[in-house]
C-alpha cells in the first residue's frame, strides 16, 4: 500500500471470512491503525453487504483504508484459483 509505505509502517495483515454466497462473517486487520480501518467490515457485517459490493466501492488514494478493497478483491482470487473457478472460467467459454 503506496500510503503504508509514505508513512513508513509496512508491516500487518488484514484476513476476512465469508460465506459460500460472499457474506462477511468476520474480518481480522493487524497493523498500524487497524482499529480505523476494521468498520467498514463490520459495517459490512451489520447490513449483511457481500463482499462483491466491498470490492467496488471507491475507495480513496492513497490511505490506508484501501486495503479493505484488495482485500475484497483477493477474495475473487481466490474463488478463480479453486474448483469453482475452473468451472466458471469454463462456464464463460461457452
Amino acid at each position: 500500500m503506496d500510503r503504508a509505505h509514505t508513512d513508513g509502517e509496512t508491516e500487518g495483515t488484514a484476513k476476512v471470512i465469508c460465506d459460500r454466497k460472499g457474506r462477511v462473517l468476520g474480518a481480522t486487520i493487524l497493523g498500524s491503525r487497524a482499529g480505523e480501518m476494521i468498520h467498514e467490515w463490520v459495517l459490512a457485517m451489520k447490513a449483511k453487504v457481500p463482499i462483491g459490493q466491498v470490492s467496488g466501492t471507491i475507495h480513496i488514494y492513497p490511505t490506508l483504508s484501501r486495503i479493505n478493497r484488495k482485500v475484497a478483491g483477493r477474495y475473487y482470487e481466490n474463488v478463480f484459483q479453486g474448483t469453482t473457478g475452473k468451472v466458471l472460467k469454463w462456464l464463460a467459454k461457452r
